[in-house]
Parts: C-alpha cells; sequence; structure tokens
C-alpha cells in the first residue's frame, strides 16, 4: 500500500549525518517536519543547514536508545554505517511504536521512500519498486514524468485548486 505521510509540525530524527543522511533530510525538508539530525561527525552541507536553523544538528555518537524517549519522534530514521546500530535503533523504534526506517535494510522498515514525481506542487506521483530496486525507480519515474508533464495542463492543475478551496469553504 502507497500512502502520503503528512508530517507537519512533526518531528523526526535522522542518525547518522553524511551523505544518505543528507538525502533523507532533502527528502523531508519540504513537509514541514522538525527534522532532528544526530551523528557524531556530520558532514558539511549538514552543519549548514543547521546554522541556517533548516534543522537541528546534536553532534554526538549514540550509545543508548534513550534519544527516542527523549525527542519523541513520529519518525526515525537510521543512516549510519553501522548496520547493527541501524538494526537496534528500528526494533527500538517499533517496540515503542515510532516509524522506523534503516536506509541500509528497507525490508526491515515500516517505510520505503518513494521515486517522486511533483507537478506544480499540485500533483505527486510515486513509483516504487518496494525497496526492490531503487535505481530502476528513479529510471522509471524519468520515462513517466516526461509523459504526465506533456499531458497535465495548466487547467487541470487550477481544477485541483479550485476544488481544493470550495472544500475548505464548506
Amino acid at each position: 500500500m502507497i500512502i502520503d505521510l503528512h508530517l507537519n509540525e512533526k518531528t523526526v530524527v535522522i542518525v547518522g549525518a553524511g551523505n544518505e543522511a543528507l538525502k533523507r533530510i532533502k527528502l523531508l525538508e519540504p513537509e514541514g517536519c522538525k527534522i532532528i539530525v544526530i551523528g557524531e561527525k556530520p558532514n558539511s552541507e549538514i552543519i549548514k543547514l543547521s546554522q541556517k536553523k533548516k534543522i537541528t544538528l546534536k553532534k554526538t555518537k549514540i550509545t543508548s536508545m534513550l534519544f527516542l524517549k527523549k525527542h519523541k519522534p513520529f519518525l526515525v530514521i537510521a543512516s549510519t554505517t553501522d548496520s547493527l546500530l541501524n538494526q537496534k535503533i528500528v526494533q527500538t523504534a517499533k517496540k515503542m511504536k515510532i516509524l522506523s526506517y534503516a536506509s541500509d535494510s528497507p525490508d526491515s522498515s515500516d517505510i520505503s521512500y518513494l521515486s517522486l514525481i511533483d507537478i506544480k506542487k499540485t500533483i505527486k506521483v510515486g513509483i516504487s519498486t518496494g525497496g526492490g530496486s531503487p535505481i530502476m525507480a528513479k529510471k522509471i519515474k524519468s520515462k513517466t514524468e516526461k509523459c504526465l508533464q506533456k499531458n497535465i495542463s495548466d487547467q487541470d492543475i487550477e481544477l485541483i485548486k479550485i476544488q481544493k478551496f470550495a472544500r475548505s469553504e464548506s
């Protein structure tokens, strides 16, 4: 089942501060959630995002799972280079009824990332291989995006916006 999580105002904790964490941050930024990144050696882009107050950065090494109790996230993303730590985070989060995702183990995760097509910030289309082949999902996304952009008109977008407005006024 594919769903669109509404993360606005929710807390998301990302454990790890390398390139994989940065990819997740970039996907989460437009969602309006509070992003807390916990990592010992953050890369320079993550440091810049912290300085711009787009994320909260905790420069520390994870030695226990107490951070889950402290921050009470809606979602935790384990993106460290330590597979055992990632699995421990996922297992602990599941026991606490927190959604979890391990970058190196989609099968043990509660969610999968889709390859998203965003058309004029109004229509989102997700392509998923269920974690089986992110490279193929990206390739299929590219083909599909071209087709959708040709066939979805500005009038379609305006009709969606009108219907959304009408629904909010009811």
